[in-house]
């Protein structure tokens, strides 16, 4: 399960079933936290969000002045619960070749299960000139 927050002003700090999961401090980027495999039944999920002035980004920054957007205190936006895949492409990186007309694709396998598994990755590739018709 990862959970999603999507605008959170400034620092949040999550805890599942009383133990601390992580904590983000991001003001441009969804804070994303992966909570594991949980177990079936009920779970509790905490949320803290802290929004003093955790970095000092000025007295009239447009994040927080209220000549601007003003600090919004909290999540703004969706803030949900994603069922991850148990496998998972991560850290997928393309190197084009321009000579060759050819890809070289770098990247790892995810595997929460624990299990070993076999499959087949296929990539198609289209010029973008095809895309853009």
């Amino acid at each position: 399960m990862v959970l999603f927050l999507e605008r959170p002003h400034w620092e949040t700090r999550v805890w599942v079933d009383g133990k601390l999961t992580g904590n983000n401090l991001s003001l441009s980027t969804p804070h994303e936290y992966d909570l594991g495999q949980l177990a079936p039944g009920r779970h509790s999920v905490s949320i803290r969000v802290d929004n003093r002035m955790v970095v000092d980004v000025g007295k009239n920054s447009h994040c927080i002045s209220d000549h601007t957007q003003g600090n919004w205190n909290g999540v703004a936006g969706k803030i949900e619960l994603r069922a991850a895949p148990l496998v998972w492409i991560e850290n997928l990186q393309v190197y084009p070749h321009v000579a060759t007309k050819s890809v070289t694709l770098k990247g790892k396998f995810g595997n929460a299960t624990g299990k070993p598994g076999s499959g087949e990755l296929v990539a198609t590739m289209r010029s973008w000139h095809d895309i853009h018709r």
